[in-house]
């Protein structure tokens, strides 16, 4: 940003959202290739933004309601942040100790307040700063957010990614024993609420394994849970172990080994809490 741009937010910037909805995913059948589309890892947990003002930090459900109570320790790292100002989007997910996500963590956790080891995965950057960086290109969105995280909590990941050879790396997350990945444009804006038509290719697209029914996104239920994935002990990520694929120019992601399900084509690919 120049000096001229820097001055004209300090002096009137952007306010901060209440809440933004949700981005959310269409599922397809092919995950597409070319270096315009970043790859990410699915998470199985709950989705979540963080809205933090001047220390003051809210934990917002897919519908906007508020659960910040039952997550302090996330709370608390969030408010940790270098920001005054900033808004989040991510996922909430309960980790076992061999680096796999768990949804009957997660809810084991909320059910019970103890949700002191759960991570928040973190994939956008809304706002920043008296910024609205929703219109900016995703690339540029999660290069800020690399770099927020940066030396936070290891209760925030980044959500890291790959960009190009969407194939290739939709068959790593299937040699892995992964459920899914989703698909985005590194030039798409943030559009809330908004699945479209993969004509548009403004939206993320979710790629999942198996064409398994389950039930509605914001119902979550235990009859999905399958075995996890395989992780090596020895490749750390966050208090436990990593699945890592290969560090070359062709799959440069180090993510969680997760397992995740199948949606119908009309619902998030993300659960969440109402």
């Amino acid at each position: 940003m120049g000096r001229s741009a820097r001055r004209q937010r300090e002096e009137h910037p952007d306010p901060l959202p209440e809440w933004i909805r949700p981005q959310l995913t269409e599922l397809v059948k092919e995950a597409p290739a070319g270096p315009e589309w970043l790859h990410e890892i699915k998470f199985d947990g709950y989705r979540m933004h963080a809205r933090l003002d001047r220390g003051s930090v809210r934990l917002l459900t897919r519908t906007g309601l508020d659960w910040t109570h039952k997550y302090p320790a996330i709370a608390a790292a969030v408010a940790a942040l270098p920001a005054d100002q900033a808004y989040l989007d991510g996922e909430l997910c309960g980790v076992r100790p061999d680096g796999t996500t768990s949804f009957s963590l997660m809810q084991a956790a909320s059910d019970t307040g103890n949700a002191a080891a759960l991570v928040f995965f973190l994939f956008d950057l809304l706002y920043l700063d008296g910024e609205t960086l929703g219109a900016a290109p995703l690339r540029d969105r999660k290069e800020r957010l690399r770099g927020l995280l940066s030396g936070a909590s290891p209760a925030l990941q980044f959500s890291d990614h790959q960009v190009g050879r969407g194939p290739e790396f939709y068959e790593k997350a299937c040699e892995l024993s992964l459920e899914g990945i989703v698909s985005k444009r590194t030039d798409a804006p943030y559009v809330p609420g908004n699945r479209g038509h993969c004509t548009s290719f403004s939206i993320p697209i979710a790629i999942c394994r198996r064409g398994i029914p389950v039930a509605p996104a914001s119902r979550p239920t235990r009859s999905r849970l399958r075995p996890p994935a395989t992780c090596r002990p020895s490749d750390p990520l966050h208090r436990g172990a990593a699945r890592s694929f290969p560090r070359n120019s062709s799959m440069d992601v180090r993510c969680c080994g997760v397992r995740n399900d199948i949606v119908g084509a009309g619902q998030d690919c993300s659960r969440g809490p109402d």
